[in-house]
């Protein structure tokens, strides 16, 4: 396969980036600087897909907690939504001309299902999602709207809902690992909402499965073992060979990270991939502490791929 992926110097566009290349795909990456082996989301714009390319994926997104920038501000706002919608909607609108593209697989997340500060019923994929309003809901529908193709063209569209992304390098894991290293780390809120997670490298082999079986709908990024805030805090400290010994009350939280986005760590779902493992999908790192255990060995090792 010829690969184009948005946001491919990312966090997980980099996971995506090594795997694919791996099995042996050719793969461009949309960045905000040309190099080689990447293009510019303005030279998309002002030329459109490359000719040849016949897999689309964009994980491209502003992280939302990110602790110095401001929900107050409206040009952090602005480039949350920029970087995931309408660079969903760009591809989207390419995509729908392009004679060699067969498979486009856009992202949203699992906070398009409803979110609670204690235990939830669960989500699969067949499940229907209910309208809500708030901003997390809105935001995900906004996104999956945004990479709808016209109903006539050939292409397969895959949706994935990532969970929390668990990396040694990035995600809650490589964020706060300094944190939880100097035995400052520890769960949020009440610590009973439900946190569901997939490893990173589960995370890419998903999308690599969904390429090359070019697979049709939603897919939920998160495995089969959704476990609480607590749970999880306290896991990831033990593999660390540390104590999560500390607690952040949810207006604490909420002041660092104002806004909507708080109810990322505040509130929480237990999504299940059912649908993903009924077509065959299956997981490296089912358990969370065989996923925890390989992501610090990653980390202490300095292994960054």
């Amino acid at each position: 396969m010829k690969v184009l992926i948005g946001g491919g110097s990312g966090f997980i566009g980099r996971a995506l980036t090594r795997v694919f290349k791996e099995k042996g795909h050719d793969v461009v990456v949309i960045s905000r600087t040309a190099r080689p082996g990447a293009i510019t989301w303005s030279d998309v714009e002002q030329n459109g897909l490359p000719g040849d390319c016949d897999t689309v994926i964009n994980v491209s997104g502003e992280n939302l907690l990110n602790p110095l920038r401001r929900w107050s501000s409206e040009a952090f706002k602005h480039d949350v939504e920029a970087s995931r919608i309408k660079t969903t909607r760009l591809l989207a609108t390419l995509i729908s001309t392009s004679p060699s593209v067969r498979s486009w697989i856009s992202c949203s997340g699992t906070s398009i299902y409803p979110l609670s500060t204690r235990a939830s019923q669960a989500f699969t994929e067949y499940d229907e999602v209910p309208h809500r309003k708030d901003y997390l809901y809105e935001l995900a529908h906004r996104c999956e709207e945004a990479g709808q193709l016209p109903l006539d063209t050939p292409t397969k569209h895959v949706i994935i809902r990532p969970s929390l992304v668990l990396g040694p390098w990035g995600g809650m894991v490589g964020d706060m690992w300094t944190q939880f290293n100097l035995y400052m780390g520890g769960s949020f809120g009440s610590g009973h909402q439900i946190a569901s997670w997939i490893h990173l490298d589960d995370l890419a082999r998903m999308y690599l499965f969904a390429a090359e079986n070019r697979l049709h709908g939603v897919l939920n990024g998160s495995t089969p073992q959704p476990v609480t805030m607590d749970t999880l805090t306290q896991a990831i400290a033990r593999a660390m060979d540390k104590r999560a010994v500390l607690w952040t009350p949810s207006p604490l939280v909420r002041m660092v990270f104002d806004g909507p986005r708080a109810d990322i760590l505040l509130k929480g779902n237990a999504v299940f991939p059912k649908r993903v493992q009924d077509l065959g999908f299956e997981f490296k790192f089912e358990t969370l502490k065989g996923a925890l255990e390989d992501i610090v060995t990653q980390r202490r090792a300095g292994i960054r791929q």
